[in-house]
């Protein structure tokens, strides 16, 4: 708790928000103003719990979005993937010597796109648990506002992968000399994946652009690096362990169509990995944004801001 806070701002918030014994505050259903998360920092389980929790909570108007944000680009992917493996088309292989990689490194640039406009879209209804107010019911309309500046944002804080996968299969050098190079660039922007976690919420909600956004997350990983990277590694096993159980089934049953020749296998495969996406990722999106605010929290204060707010709000 902050040397901040007043006695009487203290003296009016129930015990469990200073961090005592009581049962935490649970989410509000967002039909009226309450507290909806505790205004105090967690740790990266409780993150990942509250994360599910709101997701469950506000399921409807967040997976809408997933699904039109990841469907879209997954057809324009599912359709390179056609072209490329299926008809073999000269005109995209300039990729990639391998159409394959080439469709693989699409098929990342895409996740990445998609991934990073889902934590833009989200940002104002963790945002709004925080501060106890109903979820803003027009989510699109501002989405759509900030989509340029949300590509902008990929393109920078991924420029590094981006090298690595379109611009060094591109150049012409030796596959060696490729391979060495695709190597230390992957390996630099997985060491700087951590500083741009906080990037997507700190574009939406902070009304800046994307260079400001970026140095934003930068100053917020400063002090919890391996805080940031942990929570990556967490966000990846949880998304891949759940992709496993879902997929495995359906995946399995289209495999043992595919052997008998039956044509066109490609594409419920493309939509199942696709689909799957679209309900898992928000759960990474949410926790990413509530990393933002858990380290606003530990290093600007905003507990402390949150917590006067709610008390003079008589909440």
């Amino acid at each position: 708790m902050s040397d901040f806070a007043t006695p009487d701002v203290v003296a009016s918030l129930p015990q469990r928000q200073l961090g005592w014994t009581q049962q935490a505050p649970r989410l509000e259903d967002g039909a009226g103003p309450g507290i909806a998360m505790p205004a105090y920092p967690l740790s990266l389980t409780e993150l990942l719990d509250r994360s599910c929790a709101l997701y469950r909570r506000k399921f409807r108007s967040i997976i809408g979005l997933s699904a039109a944000i990841f469907f879209l680009p997954g057809l324009l992917t599912l359709r390179i993937f056609s072209t490329v493996l299926v008809r073999g088309a000269p005109s995209l292989s300039l990729i990639n010597s391998s159409g394959s990689a080439g469709v693989g490194a699409i098929d990342t640039i895409v996740n990445m796109v998609a991934i990073f406009v889902l934590g833009v879209s989200v940002a104002p209804v963790v945002s709004a648990a925080y501060e106890g107010q109903p979820t803003p019911k027009a989510l699109v309309r501002p989405l759509v506002a900030k989509l340029p500046a949300a590509v902008g944002g990929v393109l920078l804080a991924h420029s590094l992968l981006i090298c690595a996968l379109v611009v060094v299969p591109l150049s012409g050098l030796d596959r060696d000399i490729q391979s060495g190079i695709e190597l230390a660039l992957g390996t630099i922007a997985l060491l700087f994946a951590p500083c741009v976690l906080r990037m997507a919420p700190a574009l939406a909600l902070e009304r800046t652009n994307p260079a400001v956004a970026l140095w934003r997350s930068v100053s917020l990983t400063r002090t919890s690096y391996w805080r940031s990277m942990g929570a990556i590694a967490l966000g990846g096993v949880v998304t891949s362990v759940a992709t496993y159980a879902l997929s495995l089934i359906p995946l399995a049953a289209l495999g043992a169509l595919a052997s008998r020749g039956v044509p066109y296998m490609w594409l419920p495969v493309g939509l199942i990995n696709y689909a799957i996406s679209a309900l898992l990722q928000p759960i990474v999106a949410l926790t990413a944004c509530m990393i933002y605010f858990d380290a606003r929290m530990r290093r600007d204060g905003y507990d402390v801001e949150l917590l006067t707010e709610r008390a003079r709000n008589g909440r």
